[in-house]
């Protein structure tokens, strides 16, 4: 069948490498939703680091503002030096409801999902100077972060901002804490979209572009919708494992019909796309 094209063999890992080549910038964003300020305990956060993330730590010398995160694990190679990858953590008032609005529609509900809607307070957490990481490594540390957040301060709801997605906070650690990317791209990290006021009908995807990759944009007729979503999804997760590097996937993109020359997206936000047409 023809999602069967990118399903795994195996499960996913992350991979342990970087991959060379051309750079897109782009910030991965998680935002915790609180309905009020809860108290961050800078000091319980810092210990649960260290027992879930060995080689990550809070970089010295920060009084206020944003919490810097090291990953040793990570290093980056700097003209004149090598440093740490590291993550940004910063709270704040929510002052536009929209786009949690946006993400509660398109995401699954469960039980006390409701309660988003009271979300006046929120901590964020981004990628800080991680381009040039492999965007596996990327998502899994910045995953990683967020969810030892929540089990330190347990929110209303994970917020994947780039790709406007809600996700149940409790389901959020257990996937994380499984360790399977393919599961933490499909909770949430990538998100499909159905555009069906005209025809054909378009499909596209939120996420990829934010990790330095190409979203896809699928048109299609007479075919069932979950199908393409599979595909769309599968397709993405084959992009996140292999970094991006065609040569991993392009005999299999050529086959499904995925043109891998980049093309303007049909819906915002304006990205490059790769684009797969299928027929029923």
């Amino acid at each position: 069948m023809l999602f069967d094209l990118f399903r795994s063999k195996k499960k996913a890992l992350s991979p342990k490498h970087q991959v060379p080549g051309p750079v897109r910038v782009g910030v991965t964003r998680i935002d915790l939703l609180y309905p009020e300020p809860p108290g961050f305990d800078v000091g319980a956060f810092s210990k649960r680091l260290g027992e879930i993330m060995e080689k990550s730590r809070i970089a010295d010398g920060q009084e206020g503002g944003a919490l810097r995160i090291e990953h040793t694990d990570l290093p980056l190679q700097y003209e004149d030096r090598t440093g740490p990858a590291m993550t940004a953590v910063a709270q704040g008032p929510v002052t536009d409801l929209k786009p949690i609005n946006v993400a509660f529609a398109n995401s699954p509900k469960w039980e006390g999902a409701e309660q988003v809607r009271t979300a006046a307070h929120a901590i964020s957490v981004m990628e800080l100077m991680t381009a040039t990481l492999h965007p596996g490594n990327r998502l899994m540390t910045l995953s990683a972060v967020a969810a030892t957040l929540c089990s330190v301060h347990r929110p209303l709801a994970v917020h994947w901002v780039n790709s406007e997605r809600l996700v149940d906070p409790d389901l959020f650690v257990e996937v994380v804490s499984d360790g399977d990317i393919e599961e933490v791209i499909k909770t949430g990290a990538i998100h499909c979209r159905f555009h069906r006021k005209q025809e054909p009908w378009v499909m596209d995807t939120l996420g990829l572009d934010a990790l330095g990759l190409n979203d896809i944009q699928c048109r299609f007729k007479d075919v069932d919708p979950a199908r393409v979503a599979e595909v769309l999804g599968l397709f993405a997760s084959a992009q996140i494992v292999t970094g991006g590097d065609a040569r991993e996937y392009e005999k299999k993109a050529r086959k499904l019909g995925v043109s891998l020359d980049p093309v303007p997206s049909q819906f915002g936000p304006q990205r490059n796309v790769f684009e797969l047409n299928i027929a029923g």
